[in-house]
């Protein structure tokens, strides 16, 4: 469980768990799109939506913060290099893997069971793997992975900005962060936002929130105490967070309120992000009950693999529902072989290559 990492005062535990339930959260919503459940009744209809802006907000959150508490020199040609290393060894040696899964898999159908137009998690050619490693394309899944390395991109940029305005009031940073989420929505409103938009335009006032919440977690870190008052108010806020987030999930808006597409709430970034910024913050500062529920190991360690659990599960959601299985059955196999094989990707391909640059964030 990285307990030397659990040891560091910069690491927060809560959080590789808030990272496990994003990926489980996706997993739920793609097993129950096609009709297949854990437990009878247990819709998770468009929650997987929710579950990539968590992604995109933790990611902001944690990277930005490192290069917050370094300063001005994350700048410095070495640590900008050291960055773009780990950056690409968290994504690229897995990524490339799993597309070469998809054309050797396209091929063999075409090739060998005569079913061309197959494949394994989608069909694609060398020129579509090339173009998915260049961040031109995103299919199915992999449109957040374009989003989020195009990210890394501006992160260095973005972070500059806030730390020049690190010595003044935390109303500049306020005021920043709202500026440029309002010409965000100028050029990529959120409302017309695609399906699975490759573009980070549209995303970026989740990962400006990120950015925004490391800023004020730095203060916290070095400069604030939070009184219990006010952890108080934030831990209740949160589940109230919480609360409308469940809401949201369209089973259960269309339970109380009226019949919804699963699609309804997947245009609500800003909406999206700013429920679970005080999740996220309750669940680093609170010290109450939804930190402590991130915290559990199981939800931990599925934050540990959850790349791989996010890459991995709709090759065995295709299986589950090539060979018919039933309702229940067949979102237990898809769960389980997804833990399986993202547990073991993690210990023979991703900490190895992340052990290799001294990090695993």
């Amino acid at each position: 469980m990285n307990s030397s990492a659990d040891r560091s005062p910069t690491h927060y535990g809560a959080l590789d768990g808030l990272r496990g339930l994003a990926a489980i959260l996706v997993i739920l919503s793609h097993t129950s799109n096609v009709g297949l459940y854990l437990v009878p009744g247990l819709d998770f209809r468009g929650g997987g939506k929710p579950g990539v802006f968590l992604f995109f907000l933790l990611s902001a959150f944690l990277l930005a913060l490192q290069l917050i508490r370094k300063g001005w020199s994350a700048f410095r040609p070495s640590a900008l290099k050291h960055y773009w290393m780990r950056r690409i060894l968290r994504i690229y040696p897995l990524y490339f893997l799993y597309l070469l899964m998809a054309v050797l898999s396209t091929f063999a159908f075409a090739k060998l069971l005569h079913k061309p137009g197959n494949g394994l998690p989608f069909p694609l050619d060398m020129t579509g793997m090339i173009r998915h490693l260049c961040l031109l394309e995103g299919r199915e899944i992999t449109w957040s992975i374009a989003v989020e390395f195009k990210f890394y991109f501006l992160l260095p940029f973005l972070a500059a900005l806030y730390i020049l305005f690190d010595r003044r009031h935390v109303l500049i940073t306020l005021i920043v962060t709202g500026v440029l989420t309002v010409l965000s929505q100028y050029f990529y409103p959120q409302a017309e936002t695609l399906g699975n938009d490759t573009r980070v335009g549209p995303y970026l006032p989740v990962f400006l929130l990120g950015i925004f919440l490391a800023s004020i977690q730095f203060r916290t870190d070095t400069r604030w105490v939070l009184n219990a008052r006010f952890l108080r108010a934030l831990e209740l806020t949160a589940w109230v967070a919480l609360g409308v987030i469940t809401f949201m999930m369209p089973a259960v808006f269309s339970a109380a309120v009226r019949p919804v597409e699963h699609s309804h709430f997947h245009k609500f970034l800003i909406q999206y992000a700013l429920l679970w910024s005080v999740v996220l913050f309750a669940a680093v500062n609170g010290g109450g009950l939804i930190g402590r529920l991130c915290s559990l190991r199981f939800l931990r360690f599925s934050g540990m693999i959850s790349f791989g659990l996010y890459l991995f599960h709709p090759v065995f959601l295709i299986l589950a529902k090539h060979f018919r299985f039933g309702s229940i059955t067949g979102a237990w196999f898809v769960l389980l072989s997804a833990f399986l094989t993202a547990t073991v990707s993690y210990y023979v391909i991703e900490k190895p290559c992340l052990k290799s640059r001294g990090s695993t964030t």
